[in-house]
């Protein structure tokens, strides 16, 4: 079985090349896929993404810079699954996989240090990423094999061109902007991006701030979405700024997604202003005088609370036992996550907000399957051990591709259709990859999206649920937050 290793990402010489190992063992070669510069060896693969109708064919090509090996390679990378052998090229003949014939895997090579792949027919199946590859091979010694950055295949539809995507910035959610978690502990605010109506998903989304980009604080979906009903893909992208800076109104934010349409990147872009405060009066300034009365009060109550405290020192003074180690081993299924806490952290239960969709995507929606998004800030936790589900009237709602029974049928989508009491709710999640931590206070953060239908969010006897399952090193604890469905302006 072959053993993949997330290495780095890493600059690139050329606009080709990403970063990333994977160290494959087969019979007589170790596969050390570097896609960049190291040790001199430099593999750049061109192009990055093809789109094509079915049915054509398609090239491909690597180029060796500084090298000349004389065994090259071609691989199928299929989403989670690992590199599949496709040719060797060696010695002028190419020796090609079972599932490869010559006649469709046509492969070739230009002087000492090209080589291309020509794919003839191709159809929906082969629409993956194809890897090239070239190693110095000697005898059954093993070998490091030198990876080009990948080339991404789209079959499209029948009579389908792409479709570009639109692109919206929607501003901090109002219930977001006057937490008074915002204000005193996190004193940061999110702005969310939406990309939808685009086809096929060769997008990649950045920030601007003033114009220079900005790569702190940002968390974009792994994937797109494709909506099953009109089959065209979205993605969402946030980005989190200090309240100081949302509240200023000369800072233009701005979502640039770059588009690839078969024959050039296209970027699209929004951008939303800063506000300022109606008042004049920073939200900082105000919370800080009702912050002096809230620490009077909290010194009075603090002594009630004094025997409690006791109380649990003693019981966890027993819980750690002879050896005097208060966490265990956990194991897990597929691994176990260690995580060796920070001398100047506190383990940290977490804050849980909903936020309701923000007033202007309400506003712009006015198709009857419009979805609007509502968003999960789980905030000011430690260590980083935490998932986080979402709920509609107490029924959980997942994310991905799955099978889900809506009646008497079976529907597989990414958004989720199910029957909640006597209706059918369609809702789709996106979740950050991982929380962010602020490097100062060293607490964790984490977003998480729920896209509903705008009718479903405007049925007053809905319920959104977010729950937050954390594990604090001896339970796993769940702390939750439910918003109701609501009626406000721009309904129809």
């Amino acid at each position: 079985m072959p053993v993949y290793q997330l290495l780095c990402e890493s600059s690139a010489q050329s606009e080709h090349l990403t970063g990333i190992m994977i160290t494959a063992a087969f019979p007589f070669i170790t596969l050390s896929i570097i896609l960049g510069i190291i040790d001199g060896v430099l593999i750049t693969q061109w192009p990055r993404g093809i789109i094509s109708p079915a049915g054509s064919s398609i090239d491909m090509h690597c180029y060796q810079n500084e090298t000349e090996y004389d065994y090259l390679y071609w691989y199928q990378l299929k989403e989670g699954a690992g590199p599949r052998l496709m040719v060797v090229y060696v010695a002028g003949t190419a020796n090609h996989e079972p599932g490869f014939n010559a006649e469709d895997f046509e492969n070739s090579r230009s002087g000492k240090k090209q080589w291309s792949l020509k794919i003839q027919n191709v159809q929906d199946d082969q629409a993956v990423m194809y890897l090239c590859a070239a190693s110095l091979h000697s005898g059954v010694n093993y070998n490091e094999a030198y990876f080009g950055s990948g080339t991404k295949l789209t079959v499209l539809e029948p009579g389908r061109d792409p479709e570009l995507p639109k692109v919206e910035v929607l501003p901090p959610s109002t219930g977001e902007e006057c937490d008074k978690d915002v204000q005193s502990q996190r004193k940061t605010v999110t702005l969310l991006c939406v990309a939808k109506d685009f086809y096929p998903d060769h997008v990649s989304v950045s920030w601007e701030v003033n114009d220079v980009e900005r790569k702190e604080g940002v968390g974009t979906d792994n994937n797109a979405m494709l909506d099953g009903k009109n089959k065209t893909y979205s993605i969402t992208s946030r980005l989190r700024v200090p309240t100081k800076e949302w509240r200023k109104s000369t800072n233009k934010f701005r979502c640039v997604v770059h588009f690839f349409n078969g024959k050039e990147t296209v970027p699209k872009n929004a951008t939303v202003d800063g506000i300022a405060s109606s008042d004049g009066v920073e939200p900082e300034e105000y919370m800080r005088s009702a912050q002096t009365a809230k620490f009077a009060y909290s010194i009075f109550i603090a002594k009630s609370f004094l025997f409690g405290l006791f109380v649990l020192i003693f019981v966890t003074k027993i819980s750690k036992g002879s050896n005097g180690k208060c966490f265990g081993n956990v194991v897990f299924g597929e691994g176990t996550k260690l995580t060796v806490l920070d001398p100047k952290a506190n383990v940290t239960r977490p804050t849980v907000t909903v936020l309701p969709p923000s007033p202007k995507e309400i506003c712009n929606v006015t198709k009857p399957d419009g979805k609007v998004t509502l968003m999960c800030a789980v905030t000011n936790f430690y260590p980083d051990h935490v998932t986080v589900s979402w709920k509609i009237n107490d029924q959980e709602v997942t994310a991905g591709d799955q099978n889900v029974t809506t009646g008497d049928q079976n529907v597989t989508a990414r958004d989720q259709k199910f029957v909640t009491g006597d209706q059918k709710v369609v809702a789709g999640v996106g979740t950050d990859e991982s929380p962010l931590q602020n490097k100062e206070t060293l607490m964790y953060s984490i977003t998480s999206r729920l896209r509903v239908l705008k009718s479903d969010w405007r049925n007053t006897t809905y319920s959104f649920t977010c729950s937050v399952q954390f594990f604090d090193g001896t339970n796993y604890v769940t702390v939750t937050d439910t918003i109701q469905g609501q009626h406000g302006e721009c309904d129809m």
